[in-house]
C-alpha cells in the first residue's frame, strides 16, 4: 500500500497580493494571486499547504491597511484562508506593525500557527502550539515542527516584542524533537523562518555566524528531518542535501516550492521517494476571486499612494542608478538626513536607501515616499564618542571593493540576500572611504564643520531603530545610551515634513568622498 503526499511551500510574501509593481503601477511576476491560480489545481487529498513567515509588512497596501484600516481583517488573512493554508509560522517582519496587529492576524487565520521558540514572560508558548502531527487518512504521520529566526529582538521596537522571548532555535529543536519522537511519526518536516549561514555545497561560512540564519547547523545537527522548510534570506532553493530536501521559495510571492512525498506500508510506513521543484509565477495567470477579495483595500491603496503631497523644487530628486546613489551620495539622502535631524535635534544623522529607492519625482506623492523608505522603522537617537563613532564607518566602508581596478560592491551585500540596505551614508560629518585600504583602515578623514573627530568627541546621532539595536551586524550600535526616540513610523514623518514644507529645494553636501 502506498501513500502521496503533497507540501506547497510560500515565504517571504510581504504583503504581495496582487502582480504590480507599485512605484509605477505597471504588471510583475509576482504576487499571490498569481501563484494561487497554480496552487488550486493541486488536488486537496493530502496537500499540505505552509508559508513559512515574513507575510503582512512589505507592500504598499499592508501599510495603508495598517495605517488606515488596522482592526479589520487583513487581506492576507483573506488570501490564506481562501487558498486553505493549513500552517502558518511568523517571520520577523510580521512583528513591525505590533503584537496587537500579528495577534489579530493569526486569529483570523484559520491556519494553525506553529512557533516552538517565541515564549511569553510566563515561558509558555506564545502561539500556542509547537508542532502538529498531520496525519492522512491511511495514517500517515508527519510531524511539523515550527521556528522563528532568534534574532529578532536585535531588530524590532521593544514595544513590539515587550514580554517575549526568543530561544534558541536549536536547543528548541533539539527539545522539540525528543518530543515529537514518542508519537512515531512517519516523516519530520521544520518549517523555519531563517535561512542557511553556510555555502550548501563547500559547508564554509558565507555570512557571519550570528545565530540569525541556522539552517545548516539544523542539517548538520538534526540527520533525521525529512523536509525543511525555510525563508528570510529572499532565496530561491529546492534540492536534496544527504537525505533532507530544503526548500526556500523566493520572495514576494515570485513562486512557490513543491515537494511530493511517497510512502510504503510493510510492517510500517516508509518513505520511499520524493520529487520537487519550484514553481515560477511567471507561468501562471492571476487568480480573479483573489483581485476581487483585496478590491476595497487595493482602492484605498492606490487614493493614497497617488496623494500629492508637495513638490521638488526645479527638477525630480530620482534614483536612476543604485549604485551610483551610494557611490556619490544622492541628494536624497541628504534631504532624508536633514528631516531626521529636524526631527531629533541631534548633532548627526545616518541612514541607507532600500534595495530599490525609486527617488521623488517632482510632484510628490505618498507613493514615492513608501517606494524610496518603505522601512517600518521608528528613530532613536544614540550618544556617541568619536572612537566608535569611526568604527560604525569603517563598518559601512566594506560596502565598497576594488573590482577590474574599478570600485564595486562587496559581494557579501549582494550574496545570499541583497543587503544594500545595510550600507548608511551620514550627514554632520564629513570623511573620506579610501576602498583599496585594508578593511578596518579605510576611514582616512573624519571632521566635523572641518575640525579633526578626536576619539573622546562625543556627539548625539540619529539613526532608524533597526541599525540602534545592532542590525545588519552594526554591534557598535547597540549598547550606547539611548537619548531619545522617537515612536513614529519615520515614513509618515517623511510624509508631514514634505505636507508641511510643500516645496522641497534639494541640497547635497557632498560630505562623503569614497576614493580608490
Amino acid at each position: 500500500m502506498n501513500e502521496k503526499i503533497t507540501i506547497l511551500h510560500t515565504s517571504d510574501i510581504h504583503g504581495y497580493i496582487l502582480p504590480i509593481n507599485y512605484t509605477n503601477n505597471q504588471p510583475e511576476n509576482i504576487g499571490l494571486a498569481k501563484i494561487a491560480s497554480e496552487m488550486k489545481t493541486y488536488k486537496k487529498d493530502n496537500l499540505i499547504l505552509i508559508d513559512t513567515g515574513d507575510t503582512l509588512q512589505g507592500s504598499p497596501m499592508m501599510y495603508v491597511h495598517h495605517k488606515y484600516l488596522e482592526n479589520s481583517f487583513q487581506p492576507m488573512a483573506k488570501v490564506l484562508n481562501y487558498l486553505s493554508y493549513d500552517y502558518y509560522i511568523p517571520g520577523n517582519h510580521d512583528f513591525n506593525y505590533g503584537k496587537a496587529y500579528l495577534k489579530n492576524f493569526t486569529n483570523n487565520l484559520n491556519a494553525t500557527t506553529l512557533c516552538a521558540n517565541i515564549m511569553t514572560s510566563e515561558n509558555k508558548l506564545y502561539f500556542g502550539k509547537s508542532f502538529d502531527i498531520y496525519t492522512t487518512k491511511q495514517g500517515v504521520k508527519i510531524a511539523i515542527i515550527g521556528l522563528t529566526t532568534e534574532y529578532i529582538p536585535n531588530w524590532e521596537q521593544a514595544s513590539h516584542i515587550k514580554d517575549i522571548s526568543f530561544n534558541s532555535v536549536i536547543e528548541t529543536l533539539r527539545k522539540t524533537l525528543l518530543e515529537i519522537k514518542l508519537c512515531n511519526p512517519d516523516a519530520i518536516l521544520v518549517a523555519y523562518h531563517g535561512g542557511f549561514e553556510k555555502d550548501l555545497d563547500s559547508h564554509k561560512l558565507i555570512i557571519k555566524d550570528t545565530k540569525e540564519n541556522v539552517g545548516s547547523a539544523i542539517l548538520e545537527e538534526f540527520p533525521e528531518i525529512d523536509v525543511l522548510l525555510t525563508g528570510h534570506q529572499h532565496r530561491q532553493i529546492i534540492r536534496k542535501i544527504n537525505n533532507t530536501i530544503i526548500s526556500q521559495p523566493s520572495k514576494n510571492g515570485e513562486g512557490f516550492s513543491t515537494i511530493e512525498l511517497e510512502f510504503q506500508k510493510n510492517d510500517s510506513w516508509q518513505l520511499i521517494s520524493s520529487n520537487f521543484s519550484f514553481r515560477n509565477s511567471l507561468d501562471f495567470l492571476p487568480d480573479q476571486n483573489i483581485i476581487d477579495m483585496v478590491s476595497s483595500e487595493e482602492k484605498l491603496t492606490q487614493e493614497k499612494l497617488n496623494q500629492v503631497i508637495g513638490f521638488i523644487e526645479n527638477k525630480a530628486l530620482l534614483i536612476n542608478n543604485q549604485f551610483e546613489a551610494r557611490l556619490n551620495k544622492h541628494p536624497i539622502v541628504t534631504l532624508i538626513n536633514k528631516i531626521q535631524l529636524e526631527v531629533s535635534d541631534a548633532m548627526i544623522s545616518a541612514m541607507s536607501l532600500a534595495n530599490e529607492s525609486t527617488g521623488f519625482k517632482q510632484k510628490i506623492t505618498v507613493r514615492d515616499v513608501l517606494s524610496t523608505y518603505p522601512f517600518a522603522n521608528t528613530l532613536t537617537v544614540v550618544q556617541i564618542s568619536g572612537d566608535k563613532l569611526k568604527v560604525a564607518l569603517e563598518e559601512n566602508a566594506k560596502y565598497f571593493t576594488i573590482k577590474d581596478n574599478q570600485i564595486a560592491i562587496s559581494e557579501e551585500f549582494s550574496t545570499p540576500k541583497k543587503q544594500h540596505y545595510n550600507y548608511d551614508m551620514f550627514d554632520g560629518i564629513e570623511y573620506t572611504i579610501k576602498v583599496s585600504n585594508p578593511i578596518g583602515q579605510r576611514i582616512t578623514s573624519l571632521t566635523r564643520k572641518g575640525k579633526a573627530i578626536k576619539p573622546t568627541d562625543s556627539f548625539s546621532l540619529v539613526l532608524n531603530n533597526y541599525r540602534a539595536t545592532g542590525g545588519g551586524d552594526f554591534e557598535i550600535f547597540r549598547n550606547l545610551d539611548i537619548v531619545s526616540e522617537i515612536p513614529k513610523d519615520f515614513s509618515v514623518i517623511i510624509i508631514e515634513y514634505i505636507q508641511k514644507t510643500k516645496t522641497i529645494s534639494p541640497t547635497n553636501t557632498n560630505n562623503i568622498k569614497v576614493i580608490k
